[in-house]
């Protein structure tokens, strides 16, 4: 690795340490970047959230210039916002990176990592980096309330990386699946207009993961999975079957086209009913009602008999 690679990670460490400490003291929400570099010593920015309040959505809109910059991968792994309403992309063309998302529940604190942004620079020196168009940040007050967010880029200098040559045969060494990982089914109002949906995420330590697929088998269908067809998916992804009576394969491909594939079971068979906890609740105690005054009829009529018998 290049000596001003070395001392261009090194800045950056120490600086982001002096920076998330400063920006909790002083009580701010702050985006910003962390120059790096990844395996391939392509050059990397970090973009990391300090939120000095409970927040729980955000967005933005980064811009570079392409006559020094190739963005080669924006990278949501090991990401707090677990819910993309719109998944990070960009366009080395106009020149762009977009990214919103959601995070139920709410995050506070610092040093939260939103996506690694995999660059190479066209020349070496000083990059004019990355700037903002915009930075939205909502607290997580159940009202979307729209809270200050400040932007602060990161100091990128040019250096020279791996020829594509080198990274391809890195690919074909990578014999390594996607970590494992565990999808969640939900449905929020905020998300996928209020439908069912599933969220992923998961890490690849190799050649890291390019996509993502799905496939939903409703539950009694016997037929071989092999003569269907995936989708291409990104998280949140609203799922086809919204009686949730189909079982859900997600499978996650990395770079070198290993993959992993996990199953989720459906919730239930369709056409089976759902009761809500205060209806099976008033069912129950309708039916104790129902057995109580059963018994003290039965009870009664009994006395009643052995009454007449004794006189």
């Amino acid at each position: 690795m290049p000596a001003i690679m070395h001392k261009t990670i090194f800045s950056g460490l120490i600086g982001f340490m002096v920076f998330t400490a400063a920006a909790q003291a002083a009580g701010e929400n702050i985006l910003h970047l962390r120059a790096g570099a990844d395996e391939f010593s392509r050059q990397t920015a970090i973009l990391y959230l300090d939120a000095a309040e409970d927040v729980n959505a955000l967005e933005a809109t980064l811009h570079f210039d392409p006559a020094e910059i190739t963005i080669q991968d924006v990278d949501d792994g090991g990401s707090v916002v677990p819910f993309w309403i719109e998944a990070p992309f960009y366009s080395n063309d106009a020149g762009f990176i977009r990214l919103a998302g959601a995070v139920p529940g709410g995050y506070s604190g610092a040093g939260g990592k939103i996506a690694t942004i995999s660059f190479t620079a066209t020349r070496t020196g000083q990059l004019k980096g990355f700037t903002a168009s915009i930075v939205k940040l909502y607290k997580n007050d159940g009202q979307g309330t729209l809270t200050h967010l400040e932007f602060r880029p990161a100091e990128l200098e040019g250096s020279v990386t791996a020829p594509p040559d080198a990274i391809r045969f890195y690919y074909q060494d990578d014999v390594v699946p996607p970590e494992d990982f565990r999808p969640e089914v939900f449905r929020l109002p905020e998300v996928n207009e209020n439908r069912w949906s599933v969220a992923f995420d998961t890490t690849d330590k190799g050649s890291g993961v390019d996509f993502f697929e799905i496939l939903e088998v409703p539950i009694g269908d016997n037929s071989s999975k092999l003569g269907r067809k995936w989708q291409t998916a990104t998280s949140p992804y609203p799922l086809q079957d919204q009686t949730l009576g189909s079982d859900i394969y997600i499978r996650a491909i990395d770079r070198a086209g290993n993959f992993r594939v996990v199953r989720i079971d459906s919730v239930h068979p369709p056409g089976a009913k759902t009761y809500s906890v205060t209806a099976v609740t008033l069912f129950a105690v309708l039916l104790l009602i129902g057995l109580a005054a059963f018994a003290w009829t039965k009870l009664r009529r009994r006395k009643g008999r052995q009454k007449n018998t004794s006189v």
